[in-house]
Formats: C-alpha cells, sequence, structure tokens
C-alpha cells in the first residue's frame, strides 16, 4: 500500500481517533513521541540549562523548534489527527512568543529580523559566550 492509494482530503477519517504519546520533554530525548523512544545502553538524557536569562530563553526557541519539527513530520503523515494539530499549533504560538520576547530584549535572533543595522559582529561568538 502507498500514500499514492489514498486520498487524504477524502479519507481524513482514516487518520483520525488515532491516539499518540507525546512526550513533554522530547527535545531531550530527541524524538517527541514517547512510544519510540529506546534508550542507547546506560545513557541516561541530561537537560541542558543556562545560567542566563538570554541563554535559557534560546533554549525554550530551540526546544519550540524541535517540537514543531518533529510533529509537522508526523502530521505530513496523519493530516486528520486533530489532537496532535492543535498540540503544533499551541507549540507554534510559543516558538512565535520566545522569539519575539528575544528579539525585544536582546536584538535579532535571525538574520532576516535584523531592523536598523548588522551588529552581530561585535556579540560574543559561540564559542567566547561563556554564558550559554
Amino acid at each position: 500500500m502507498y500514500f499514492d492509494d489514498y486520498s487524504f482530503i477524502d479519507n481524513i477519517e482514516l487518520f483520525a481517533g488515532k491516539s499518540i504519546n507525546i512526550n513533554d520533554s522530547g527535545y531531550i530525548y530527541g524524538n517527541m513521541f514517547k512510544d519510540e523512544y529506546k534508550p542507547y545502553k546506560n545513557y541516561s538524557v541530561y537537560k541542558l540549562k543556562s545560567d542566563t536569562e538570554e541563554g535559557n530563553l534560546k533554549l525554550k526557541i530551540m526546544e519550540e523548534m524541535f517540537i514543531i519539527n518533529d510533529l509537522n513530520l508526523y502530521l505530513d503523515l496523519h493530516p486528520g489527527d486533530v489532537d496532535v494539530y492543535s498540540y503544533f499549533k499551541n507549540h507554534e504560538n510559543l516558538l512565535e512568543r520566545y522569539i519575539n520576547e528575544y528579539q525585544n530584549n536582546y536584538g535579532s535572533i535571525y538574520l532576516n529580523a535584523v531592523k536598523e543595522k548588522y551588529n552581530w559582529i561585535n556579540s560574543p561568538w559561540p564559542w567566547e559566550d561563556k554564558n550559554v
């Protein structure tokens, strides 16, 4: 059976009601779905943290980007899963909020978000920043 065998628009109910076990700590496990996570030998996950508010905000942005990307892959294959889509939209809104908060407090986080001048060259380089 191939994806071409389905008309996703006509058969949206095919995927509806599928329950998945979403992992709220998916970023540190590398997978948003608990049933898919397989630990490697004695490996234990490590929760990233920062000593600064700016670093913590960057981590939140990276977490939200991971969540959105992983759920997007799932939704590509299960377009009718409204529960996951709702979860996806909530995290999309969180990401937008975190990015706006970061840019209001610390400046541009993306090159295309630069408003006045390009001053990243004056910031510490990743290997020079002791706070992140």
